[in-house]
């Protein structure tokens, strides 16, 4: 069976410089959780050379924000059901820099 990213290492290798334009762009991503049980993302990207980049770069992460997120929000929901203490789940990786 082939080894499947974690929903950590999706976000993380985005910013290992695989993936990421040339450049000194920065990448902020962080999530926030919400009153409702569901979790929130924001997206920072500063340094692109234009507006094209910026939605390319922001695509790149797009997904593997959206499955972290997912399987955040699928552990809360599954907690609140179980009546289990709630269980802090660790953050989205932030403020990581590609080596230029």
């Amino acid at each position: 069976m082939p080894h499947q990213t974690g929903h950590r290492e999706g976000l993380q290798r985005h910013f290992m410089g695989t993936e990421v334009t040339p450049g000194h762009q920065r990448v902020l991503v962080g999530t926030k959780p919400l009153n409702d049980g569901w979790v929130m993302s924001i997206i920072k990207i500063d340094g692109c050379t234009n507006e094209a980049e910026a939605i390319w770069l922001g695509q790149c992460i797009q997904s593997d924000l959206i499955e972290y997120i997912s399987i955040a929000n699928d552990e809360s929901r599954r907690l609140r059901r179980s009546g289990s203490s709630p269980v802090r789940l660790p953050p989205a990786p932030v403020g990581l820099q590609p080596s230029t």
